[in-house]
Formats: structure tokens, C-alpha cells, sequence
């Protein structure tokens, strides 16, 4: 099972950078989301989400962070730099049965300025929800460069609290967009999608209508 889009979201830090407490806030924020802890297995063969559930990975330590320095660049090389490196990460293929499905990257470009990037399996979060985490992850930050940092079991969704609001979504019914969603894709003349934000032919991605998925 092998997904090809992720979306990226990234800040821009200035100032002092521990990297030790980034990832520990990370670790933190894991502890919090079970999206953020999840992996996929196949029920049975097939190429559908339906065939899928998404469980939790009991041992969610992140990997090692490491900062990479691209201050040597000009402003236009380090513009391309990163375009390229979110260009790579739109289009990697990622094995959904392999924890994590989602990733942190620090880089510097420039005396005391890094970039943050979350880039993370579209299967799990959208792009506001990137923005939460990482807004999320700046915040635990913060409490831990302060020392009032103190991890509270009202802030961990449960996976149990997770299906709940899973299971009310996947009710939802409202016949009439759904028929506007068909009268759209029949006028563009297929049952997909493209998927370009960087508008390059390379980049041209298929996504399939209204898969969903099965949680435990």
C-alpha cells in the first residue's frame, strides 16, 4: 500500500534553535494526535482504502532531527531549495504500512533563521490540520524552553474519542453536493482529479473520488 501525496506545511523560527527540545515537543505532539501515531494494513488484496483499516503504532518515538545548512545559497538558491525539497516530497511514494507517515526537517538559512517543514500522508491530515500541529508543536516548544511544560491527559485525544468523530463524519449525507460533485467530475470527463500545485508536468497527481477508510 504506497501513497504518492503528501502536502507540506513549514515556519519560519528565528532566533536560538534546541534542536533536543524541538523533537521532544514532537514526541509530544505524536502522544497527542492518533493520526499522527497511525499505520495502515491490507484486510485483504485490493488497491481501495476499502480494503484498509488505520491503527495506532504503540512505540511512537520519532526519528533523530538534524538541522540542514543551506546559508551558503543565495536568497534565489535558497527559494529553489526549498521548492524543489516540497516538490519531493509531493511526489515520494510512502509505504502507508510504515510508521510514520509523516515527517519533520529543520533547515537553516541564515545566522540564527530556520525553516520548519511537516510534511505529512494527505490519508491523515489536511492542510489545516498541518497548520494546527505545527502551530501545536511551537506552542509545546515554548512551554518546554520555559520549563512550565507539563504534558495533560485532557490535551491526548484517545483513539476511541478519534472514531467518534470519524464515525459522525462518515455519516454525513447531504445528497445535493454530492450530485454537484458528480455533475463536476462528469464535466471534466473522468472520475479523478488532477492534483498540480506546483504546475509541472512531473508533478501531475491522480486521485482517486471519494476513497475513505476503515478504522479500528
Amino acid at each position: 500500500a504506497v501513497s504518492t501525496l503528501s502536502i507540506c506545511s513549514s515556519i519560519t523560527m528565528n532566533g536560538q534553535l534546541d534542536l533536543g527540545r524541538l523533537w521532544s515537543s514532537w514526541a509530544a505532539l505524536i502522544k497527542r494526535y492518533p493520526p499522527l501515531q497511525a499505520v495502515f494494513k491490507m484486510n485483504k488484496p485490493g488497491s481501495s482504502f476499502e480494503n484498509m483499516e488505520m491503527s495506532t503504532v504503540s512505540n511512537c518515538t520519532p526519528p533523530e532531527l538534524m538541522i540542514e545548512d543551506i546559508q551558503q545559497l543565495s536568497e534565489k538558491g535558497k527559494e529553489q531549495w526549498l521548492h524543489q525539497l516540497y516538490e519531493r516530497y509531493l511526489n515520494t511514494s510512502v509505504d502507508l504500512t510504515i510508521w510514520p507517515l509523516h515527517g519533520l526537517k529543520v533547515i537553516q538559512t541564515g545566522n540564527l533563521q530556520f525553516t520548519i517543514v511537516l510534511h505529512i500522508v494527505h490519508v491523515i491530515s489536511d492542510g489545516l490540520s498541518n497548520q494546527m500541529f505545527l502551530k501545536e508543536l511551537l506552542e509545546i516548544y515554548e512551554e518546554h524552553d520555559a520549563g512550565v511544560f507539563i504534558e495533560n491527559e485532557d490535551q491526548v485525544i484517545t483513539v476511541n474519542q478519534y472514531n467518534e468523530v470519524v464515525h459522525s463524519l462518515n455519516k454525513w449525507n447531504e445528497q445535493m453536493e454530492i450530485d454537484q460533485l458528480k455533475t463536476f467530475l462528469k464535466k471534466q470527463g473522468r472520475a479523478k482529479y488532477v492534483f498540480n500545485p506546483l504546475e509541472q508536468e512531473e508533478s501531475r497527481l491522480y486521485v482517486q473520488e471519494q476513497s475513505h477508510i476503515k478504522t479500528n
